[in-house]
């Protein structure tokens, strides 16, 4: 509806201008809106402050939407502070009204609308718009054409949700190149040399990628990725390498500090392994996993290692809590009928002890109970046969077959080695590629990766409790649950003050 030149001369307005996507940081939509109504408001003799969000989204953050507002809140909430407070950013002025371009720039949820029209009611405004002209929320007929309006919009910000999503999830399948918002830890580029910002992909208006950035691995935080991954297949918590990241000053991206559920979810992304995600899930392509362009920080198994063991329905998921001792939630209450986890606590004479807490019958003094398990353990780990640890669950005659197999191949080798002087080059070099990948391949049958990281420093140290005891507190509590059980069993009556080792069972726990 045309406006009268000269109805809202001497009133004081609210530019509001906002563009949903400006994804380099340009503002010609913006300008264009700004262009608009500068002439409609010059023509109508008001006076104006202005207000821009530049590349906000209704649909995700303007008040009322899914996701909170921008950072402190965007301009649109500010200027609302402004009218609610009586005041505007022009010294001495108040708001008589507001004016966005258009309807659709100023409201687009149900929720955010009926708080508007409270402030309407409440303060008097005028909305004044450039292409869908005035909108009278103070009466039951304008309300409901505003409504109408919103329901509209709504509509088509759910169709274009869905044609952005199937959209979004053909250009995974079909381009390796990566599209990431903002930069990975573990990974660098070259910024923008006009923004200064990261950016990997540049689309022209039809989405047509027109230039691709270089990815690469990142000098430093690389290696702190590959090491987090070893570390946590090889039972350190997640909560630790949180810690011992935030003591050696290793920020996120966002220069943040770290927390278990950050390393949760830096372990679980595909892109470590160089794989192409889509909604947090590896894109799969003739039921292969598509790779990307930029170079993987670990190798695909050891990605599938640490997710499959962060996905385990068996692994607790409750609310984290740090365990300061080594067999809290380890060692169990022998007494009949009871079974539950011994957790720490203190003793009437002031002593760390492991107790039951169901039962409240069985209690034991922690550091020698650590002490004999830690013993025990070591022990195991320093036998000769501490190597069958690592085997899988195979037939225990396939088994017995490969390891004679590999004694006669490594007796081979010690030979190869006697005549080397008189063999030919060429023969040398075939004999041990033949040798050396038979070897691999019963290496490969026998040993459990997994068991492989778990024991990995310990089983073959030449000091093994020395080198048990250096590992963290995670590690060791891992090795010991994966090696054995532990049942503090009754002790007959005045004989609690006596430790007695033989009222500890500490036994092997069978392959599963």
């Amino acid at each position: 509806m045309a406006t009268r030149a000269g109805r809202y001369a001497g009133m004081h307005f609210a530019m509001y201008l906002r563009q949903s996507l400006a994804a380099d940081g340009s503002e010609i939509k913006v300008s264009t809106q700004r262009k608009d109504l500068t002439e409609l408001l010059t023509a109508e003799g008001a006076t104006w402050d202005e207000f821009v969000d530049n590349d906000v989204s209704a649909t995700t953050h303007m008040p009322g939407s899914k996701k909170k507002p921008k950072p402190r809140g965007g301009d649109y909430v500010r200027m609302i502070k402004f009218i609610e407070a009586g005041k505007a950013r022009t010294p001495g002025k108040r708001y008589a009204g507001i004016a966005p371009w258009k309807s659709d720039r100023l409201y687009r949820e149900h929720r955010q609308l009926e708080d508007l029209i409270d402030l309407v009611d409440d303060r008097g405004l005028h909305i004044l718009t450039a292409g869908s002209g005035n909108i009278d929320l103070s009466t039951p007929e304008g309300r409901a054409m505003a409504r109408v309006s919103c329901t509209f919009a709504r509509m088509e910000m759910e169709q274009k949700s869905v044609r952005h999503r199937s959209e979004n999830k053909r250009m995974a399948e079909e381009d390796a190149r990566p599209s990431w918002p903002s930069r990975p830890f573990g990974y660098d580029a070259e910024v923008d040399p006009v923004t200064k910002k990261w950016w990997t992909i540049r689309r022209d208006h039809t989405k047509r990628i027109v230039a691709t950035n270089t990815i690469r691995k990142h000098a430093t935080e690389a290696k702190f990725v590959r090491e987090a991954y070893r570390r946590f297949n090889a039972g350190t918590t997640l909560r630790t390498i949180a810690t011992e990241w935030n003591k050696a000053g290793i920020k996120t991206p966002k220069g943040n500090t770290w927390s278990g559920a950050q390393v949760r979810a830096l372990l679980l992304n595909p892109r470590n392994a160089g794989l192409r995600e889509y909604n947090g899930n590896v894109v799969m392509v003739n039921d292969r996993p598509k790779r990307g362009t930029w170079p993987p920080l670990v190798k695909p198994e050891t990605w599938q290692r640490a997710v499959n063991k962060l996905k385990d329905p068996s692994r607790d998921t409750g609310a984290p809590r740090a365990r300061k001792h080594l067999l809290s939630g380890i060692a169990r209450c022998g007494r009949e009928g009871c079974g539950a986890p011994l957790g720490s606590a203190i003793s009437s004479r002031g002593q760390r002890q492991y107790a039951c807490n169901r039962c409240q019958k069985i209690s034991r003094d922690a550091d020698k109970l650590d002490e004999m398990v830690i013993a025990r353990v070591v022990g195991w780990l320093s036998r000769e046969d501490a190597a069958d640890l690592l085997r899988p669950p195979i037939d225990p005659v396939d088994a017995e077959s490969l390891r004679e197999e590999r004694q006669a191949l490594e007796a081979r080798l010690e030979q190869l080695g006697r005549e080397f002087a008189k063999a030919s080059p060429q023969f040398t070099k075939a004999a041990l590629e033949e040798i050396n990948g038979r070897l691999a391949e019963i290496k490969a049958a026998l040993e459990d990766p997994g068991k492989a990281q778990i024991f990995e420093d310990v089983i073959g140290a030449k000091d093994v409790r020395r080198a048990f005891l250096k590992l963290d507190l995670g590690r060791r509590r891992t090795i010991i649950n994966a090696l054995v059980t532990v049942t503090v069993n009754t002790v007959g009556k005045g004989t609690g003050a006596v430790f007695d080792h033989s009222a500890i069972d500490i036994l092997p726990k069978e392959d599963k």
